[in-house]
């Protein structure tokens, strides 16, 4: 990431709201939140060029970079099998989203 790219908040495991939000919001930022929640794929099927398709597959490995980066270490490996920005990002919220009232307790 270049310096104006930091994500500050440090996915540890345990604060994934606090995580995915900023990152969220970092997203929406540089106009590419469309890679997560799949708003830009109309966009990728009209242009269907090659030359469009790669700058598409280059834009979501930046992001898969920055999630990467943005987390700790231990949590990396877990993510090897995914192979765009949106399957990582679903895997997290699967995975260590609590959006349920057992957070509460």
């Amino acid at each position: 990431m270049e310096k104006s790219d930091n994500v500050c908040v440090r996915f540890t495991g345990k604060n994934y709201v606090v995580w995915a939000f900023q990152l969220e919001i970092f997203l929406k930022g540089k106009e590419l939140w469309g890679h997560i929640d799949d708003s830009n794929k109309g966009d990728l099927a009209v242009e269907g060029s090659v030359v469009a398709k790669a700058a598409w597959a280059a834009k979501d490995a930046q992001i898969m970079s920055w999630i990467l980066s943005s987390m700790e270490p231990h949590l990396i490996l877990s993510l090897r099998p995914h192979r765009s920005a949106k399957t990582m990002w679903d895997h997290l919220t699967q995975v260590y989203n609590q959006d349920n009232n057992a957070r509460r307790f």
